[in-house]
């Protein structure tokens, strides 16, 4: 009996032992939470609101007892209501506003509030329990906790109810401690009026001198303070900071701090320092400092001089601020500024430069198309055949002035053929254009590093290479006493936007680069360089003032980009960027015989305002066996029509005054829907011209067009 006894002490003991252990570990799991209640994930400066603590103190509380709804109601000062703040799940904010009222009218809310610790109350229909707590701090009730736990009164320990507690009181703190936050912040905005008052708490002023280091360090802003009676002078952290020094590395001088005004800007600072002691007793001034390591910066400056009563100046504080960053914001957007006047007066010029265009293209069709024709006729041997092939020549020279017009007026790209640029640098190289520029510049030598598979680009290939030629060409005009012109091609992969002459986004393109070893460009001529009709040339012995400009223009006109880099004395680079496509390139296409184009005596419309235009149109149609007639406008188009059918109908984009040939196709097709049409512009394809496309003209062809350009045309389109 002895011996069971005491197995049952020693049982009774253990038991004893587990308990206290147990209770002992949850007194210090709960401290534990306690403890960390006030360390929120955002500073207490940061907080926006009240809710962010509530809300934090909530899953604080929830790990400890599960409610099926809480809330907390704030103090309102003005009238001493409660007010809800915080409410879980929002859907019971009317069943707990109801309970407050109930315990209001009950009195049992004023019993509560007297009271620092849980309280569990049944609630208004007598059906739940409620937990309450006011949340007191030592100097105020700052509100109450209402809520309505998920487990039994009988089940929560009292060393839950305790911590719980813990959690309220805190909870109370951080909320006052919020509220001092924002009630120091709103004296911290009005600190030069309210300095004298603050004096006086040492608390308030360490905070104050902390946060006024902060707004200094966030702003970048240095201050300081010389006194002229001692000579002694202050920097504050942030201004040695700013001079590239540590706090304290040097002593404090006025003669220290005007040695690092910019010895461009000393002098002038240094006397306008001395004439505002005089006129102006704050002011503010810009100018550069060099800082320690050589950097130079700029600053914004402010400066106040004091004075003691009898008017004697006493000492002179102030304030540097970093502004480099803003100084080469303001300068990028000058220069976005200057791109975007360039951007409209190229606009401007293009606009000029399309209407002379289709003027010239009228006049060029005679001269291109008529010699053409007389050569088809004329004998090999014949003497004017020389004579008529110059003058064919010309008028191509001319047509190809005409398209770098076109080009200048942003509407030349009317092409989307998937091209392999190295294909079009190699066109060239073995062209007579390029034997020429060697022949004109002996000193000259090309070399190329083409990318081995560079990536395909869709455009115009005759505008690109155009512009190839005349950055070549200008390279070549660079070198006075010869020189080395490198060509090259490069796949390239724009990460990030780079900043260069040309904004250029991210993106895939194929860069073609032309660099010389010549006199380079200037600053001034770079800003300038692409402007139509701007040259170091001789105007009309050297070029037309339009080479670069079209360089410009086509790559533009190809939602490409261009970066210019040069040294005087050294050379210049032009990089042009063009998107890629994934579109593979079409084989080439070969020159077809007369008799592959020639008609079949169909009847042809020709509608052109220009009588030399038509008189060639009927002179090409006759040639290729068709029989064609001509009418002057799209009104006498429609009237023909009315009366007289035809098989197909060339119409001039143009025509004034009167109908274009939009217009005058709309009509015809109202009329006879299907008229098969072919539309002829001296511009390049605009958005009329796409629209008669899309309504049924099967072609379109440029002006000045030859004799296989209108066959192969018409050929492709009747056979439709």
């Amino acid at each position: 009996m002895k011996k069971s006894s005491k197995q049952d002490q020693i049982r009774y003991f253990q038991k004893r032992i587990d308990h206290l252990e147990k209770a002992n570990r949850l007194t210090l799991e709960a401290l534990d939470l306690a403890l960390n209640l006030g360390q929120f994930e955002k500073p207490i400066n940061t907080i926006d609101s009240s809710s962010v603590i509530l809300t934090s103190a909530s899953e604080r509380f929830q790990q400890l007892i599960p409610f099926e709804c809480f809330c907390f109601y704030l103090t309102d000062e003005s009238d001493s209501s409660f007010k809800k703040a915080f409410c879980s799940p929002e859907l019971f904010t009317e069943y707990m506003q109801h309970q407050i009222d109930h315990l209001i009218q009950a009195r049992t809310l004023a019993w509560a509030l007297d009271r620092s610790k849980p309280i569990i109350v049944l609630d208004a229909k007598r059906e739940k329990r409620l937990l309450i707590h006011t949340l007191e701090t030592s100097s105020r009730t700052r509100g109450i906790f209402v809520g309505v736990p998920q487990i039994e009164e009988q089940y929560i320990p009292d060393i839950t109810l305790s911590v719980f507690s813990i959690i309220i009181h805190s909870t109370a703190y951080a909320l006052e401690s919020y509220e001092l936050y924002k009630w120091v912040n709103d004296i911290n905005r009005d600190l030069k009026e309210k300095v004298d008052r603050l004096v006086s708490s040492e608390r308030d002023l360490k905070r104050s001198e902390r946060l006024l280091k902060d707004a200094q360090r966030i702003t970048q802003t240095g201050c300081w303070e010389y006194s002229l009676k001692t000579g002694e002078m202050y920097w504050s952290d942030e201004l040695y900071m700013l001079l590239g020094y540590g706090p304290g590395d040097v002593l404090p001088t006025y003669e220290r701090i005007v040695g690092h005004i910019h010895p461009d800007d000393r002098k002038q600072i240094v006397d306008r320092m001395e004439q505002y002691k005089v006129d102006v007793p704050v002011v503010t001034d810009e100018y550069r400092i060099v800082t320690k390591d050589g950097q130079e910066k700029h600053i914004f400056s402010q400066m106040q001089y004091e004075f003691d009563e009898s008017g004697e100046f006493v000492s002179l504080r102030g304030t540097f601020q970093d502004c480099t960053l803003l100084k080469q914001e303001e300068k990028e957007k000058e220069k976005l500024r200057l791109q975007l006047q360039q951007s409209e007066k190229m606009k401007t010029v293009g606009i000029l430069a399309g209407g002379v265009a289709h003027d010239l293209n009228n006049i060029l069709g005679g001269i291109v198309g008529y010699p053409e024709l007389l050569l088809k006729k004329l004998p090999k041997d014949s003497p004017l055949v020389r004579p008529l092939q110059l003058i064919n020549q010309s008028g191509e020279r001319a047509a190809s002035i005409v398209n770098d017009l076109l080009t200048l007026a942003r509407r030349g790209v009317s092409v989307s053929e998937v091209i392999n640029i190295n294909d079009l640098i190699e066109e060239y190289l073995s062209s007579y254009q390029c034997e020429n520029l060697k022949h004109y510049h002996p000193g000259l030598t090309i070399v190329t590093n083409l990318e081995s598979e560079p990536f395909n680009i869709t455009g115009s290939s005759v505008h690109i290479l155009k512009a190839a030629m005349n950055l070549i060409s200008n390279a070549a005009e660079a070198m006075h006493e010869g020189g080395t012109v490198k060509v090259s091609t490069k796949n390239v992969t724009v990460i990030d936007p780079i900043r260069g002459f040309d904004y250029i986004i991210a993106g895939q393109y194929v860069v073609l680069s032309v660099a010389d070893t010549g006199i380079g460009i200037s600053e001034k001529d770079m800003k300038k360089i692409f402007e139509p009709f701007y040259t170091k040339k001789v105007m009309g012995r050297s070029g037309t003032g339009l080479g670069m400009a079209v360089v410009w223009s086509t790559v533009k006109d190809h939602e490409g980009y261009i970066d210019l880099t040069s040294d005087c004395g050294k050379g210049s680079r032009f990089d042009l960027y063009f998107p890629v496509t994934d579109r593979e390139s079409a084989p080439r296409k070969e020159s077809l015989p007369l008799q592959a184009y020639t008609g079949k005596g169909q009847s042809i419309l020709v509608v052109d305002d220009v009588e030399e235009q038509r008189e060639l149109a009927l002179s090409f149609l006759e040639e290729l066996r068709y029989k064609a007639e001509a009418v002057s406008s799209g009104e006498e188009a429609v009237a023909h029509l009315k009366i007289k059918l035809v098989d197909l109908v060339i119409i001039d984009m143009i025509m004034e005054p009167g109908m274009d040939g939009l217009d005058t196709y709309k009509k015809i097709i109202a009329i006879h829907p299907g008229q098969k049409a072919i539309i002829a512009s001296g511009f390049s394809e605009t958005d009329r011209v796409k629209e008669a496309l899309k309504l049924g003209a099967g072609q379109y062809i440029k002006k000045p067009y030859n004799l296989e350009k209108i066959g192969i045309a018409l050929a492709r389109e009747l056979e439709k």
